[in-house]
């Protein structure tokens, strides 16, 4: 999934900074374009998109990004 449609893709959640729908639309993306997401990635765009200072995202975020790309079967890269 690129970077871009990934902000895109978050940035309809940003605003009621609703983590859960963030998280699971950008796993759905990532299954529907048949990609790969790369956990830093991922989560620093949506760290960026919800407006957190530290642009890095914290371990709540690393972990529901983890969990729902599990539960969808979705590859994940950690590095």
């Amino acid at each position: 999934m690129s970077i871009i449609s990934m902000v895109v893709t978050v940035r309809r959640h940003a605003m009621s900074n609703d983590l859960h729908d963030a998280v699971e639309e950008v796993v759905i993306r990532a299954k529907q374009e048949r990609t790969v997401l790369t956990l830093a990635d991922a989560a620093r765009q949506i760290a960026i998109a919800r407006g957190d200072t530290d642009r890095r995202g914290d371990g709540d975020l690393m972990l529901a990004l983890m969990k729902e790309s599990a539960r969808r079967g979705v590859a994940m890269r950690f590095n």
